[in-house]
């Protein structure tokens, strides 16, 4: 436990004058406690009702915490007990925002990622999630050589994810929310939790999240202004398709056997599996995972007349979508669109000579100046800001 939570719960005028507490985002109880990413999490509940007087209430929020296993592992950890505790369940349908889930025509283990440019071309506001801090900076190169050398790309697109500093993380925030020659973020899950940031009116995966869970929350951070069109937009590698359909294969024909490919099926399980295979509207498939029960909730886009169908009902749909770019102050000048470069005529490569290939003791010398040369255009791009 953190010394200083030690110290707080330790003391009696706030022992004396808290009466009621809260834990936020309640599924990563679960989601992250019951791992090794942040085994810590489990015990939330815990130093919750050990710490604190008996007599102070406590709740438990989340958008996204699937009945079932997930809830009982939850109210397990908070402590709440069948009959002493009320659940409330809203609908985390958004009518604002659209579901998108479509198949990479590429793999994520190369350095160029095409099937992000139609929607850039929107040049609306947003984020991309990646799996891993090594894919984001792949991602941020290849979108950085699109565009004009200089400066202003720096501002155009930003990385976030644990690696940067803090202040680094916190500008970048700062410029989607308030300049609008901020277009893109690269991110990990780590801007997936609690930000609200307005301005965002797109979300892109580069490839499928661990859970449903963390697809919706990393989504859900476009379009939280509800009068903005927003845009949840999956793309997944041919290969998890595969491994999904192999997954409940298996699981229906309650097969004992190990399976060929069990590795690659560890990393699935069973809500990620169905929404990745559906044929049916993702938001009807999505109402019934989480117990949305409104009124309208198992009709299909179509059949409902929501104004943004998803991706399977889409081709059924008649009619028009617009997706407005992201407004622009008068006067300032267009963000340029970003086009990969015409195809290089093939150069036959040529046996280098021994004598010319790079030795150990030059590598490392390289690998010195380059990370000089990093901290120069860092400092130069904040003297730049």
């Amino acid at each position: 436990m953190n010394k200083m939570w030690e110290f707080i719960t330790d003391c009696p005028d706030f022992r004396e004058n808290i009466s009621f507490t809260s834990v936020d985002e309640t599924h990563l109880i679960d989601e992250w406690g019951g791992g090794e990413f942040r085994p810590s999490f489990r015990h939330v509940g815990n130093f919750v009702r050990g710490r604190l007087p008996p007599d102070v209430s406590l709740s438990g929020l989340s958008a996204t915490l699937i009945p079932g296993a997930a809830t009982r592992t939850v109210c397990k950890s908070l402590g709440f007990q069948s009959g002493s505790f009320h659940l409330y369940r809203r609908s985390n349908e958004r009518e604002n925002l659209q579901i998108l889930l479509h198949t990479l025509t590429h793999t994520l283990g190369g350095d160029s990622f095409p099937d992000l440019l139609q929607y850039l071309a929107s040049k609306r506001k947003t984020i991309i999630y990646c799996a891993t801090i090594e894919l984001c900076w792949r991602v941020y190169i290849f979108l950085l050589r699109l565009l004009p050398p200089g400066p202003r790309r720096l501002t155009r697109i930003r990385l976030y994810h644990a690696m940067c500093w803090p202040d680094e993380n916190e500008k970048t925030v700062e410029l989607m929310r308030n300049d609008p020659m901020c277009q893109i973020i690269v991110s990990t899950v780590a801007f997936g939790q609690g930000f609200n940031v307005p301005s965002i009116f797109d979300s892109i995966q580069l490839g499928v999240a661990k859970t449903v869970s963390q697809t919706l929350q990393q989504g859900g951070r476009a379009g939280r202004d509800p009068a903005t069109i927003g845009r949840m937009i999956i793309l997944v590698q041919a290969a998890a398709l595969k491994s999904a359909q192999k997954y409940l294969a298996r699981h229906n024909s309650d097969s004992r056997k190990p399976a060929k490919n069990s590795k690659n099926l560890t990393t699935m399980n069973n809500e990620k599996a169905l929404m990745l295979t559906a044929t049916i509207c993702l938001n009807v498939l999505l109402n019934k995972m989480f117990g949305n029960s409104t009124p309208g909730s198992s009709l299909d886009c179509i059949a409902r007349v929501r104004r943004l169908p998803c991706s399977n009902c889409l081709p059924r749909f008649v009619g028009s979508i617009e997706y407005p770019p992201s407004p622009l102050p008068s006067g300032t000048q267009r963000l340029r669109p970003f086009s990969l470069p015409k195809p290089k005529t093939p150069v036959p490569q040529r046996h280098r000579p021994k004598n010319t290939k790079l030795t150990r003791k030059m590598r490392t010398t390289a690998d010195v100046d380059l990370r000089k040369f990093r901290l120069q255009v860092q400092k130069a791009e904040r003297e730049y800001d």
